[in-house]
């Protein structure tokens, strides 16, 4: 197992056969840009987990994050409209002992089916997905 600690706030355990991703490999699998992602993968099962954040803000602060989950998959499903977007659902769920909020999707990129599960959750001031 390796560790890291994602934005000095977040730690993480994962296994060995994830490996960090470079900037170029981080450009290649998101649509969406930002400085602040931390992700790995997994070549041989396929598999990316990441990490975004972003300052919380004041409505980001005083907002359920449930309702803030929400409002993120109204931006995915923009960003994801012309490539078959579906949503699966909602949950909830603890992360780190901290109330977390996501939802379920798929969407379709060059004839592959893509899964994908995001979660949502405040800590020191930022939100995390």
């Amino acid at each position: 197992m390796k560790n890291i600690s994602v934005n000095s706030q977040i730690n993480i355990t994962y296994p060995d056969s994830f490996n960090l991703m470079d900037s170029e490999e981080l450009k290649k699998s998101f649509i969406t840009s930002t400085n602040d992602r931390w992700a790995i993968h997994d070549k041989e099962n396929h598999a990316i987990i990441s990490i975004a954040w972003q300052r919380a803000g004041l409505a980001g602060s005083l907002a359920d994050i449930r309702a803030v989950a929400k409002n993120n998959e109204k931006r995915v499903e923009q960003i994801y409209s012309d490539k078959n977007y579906k949503l699966a659902g909602f949950s909830e769920r603890k992360i780190g002992g901290k109330k977390a909020a996501g939802y379920k999707y798929s969407y379709t990129i060059e004839n592959v089916d893509q899964y994908t599960s995001v979660y949502l959750l405040k800590h020191g001031g930022y939100i995390y997905a």
